[in-house]
């Protein structure tokens, strides 16, 4: 939900950056782009212990 509502609000910018009226999706695709490792990388730090271990054994198999 809240990487839909930060897609639409960054989408939104970029568009009127370019001047343009509407959203398009080459504008969502390169917010999406540029966000995605932010959005990973924060859910990855809210991981509890316990979670980190099970990644780590996922991430090494």
């Amino acid at each position: 939900m809240r990487l839909g509502l930060y897609l639409l609000k960054m989408s939104a910018i970029e568009a009127e950056r370019a001047a343009k009226r509407k959203i398009e999706v080459e504008d969502v695709e390169k917010v999406y782009e540029g966000g995605k490792s932010l959005f990973l990388d924060k859910s990855l730090s809210s991981l509890n212990s316990l979670e980190r271990i099970v990644k780590g054994n996922l991430h090494h198999k």
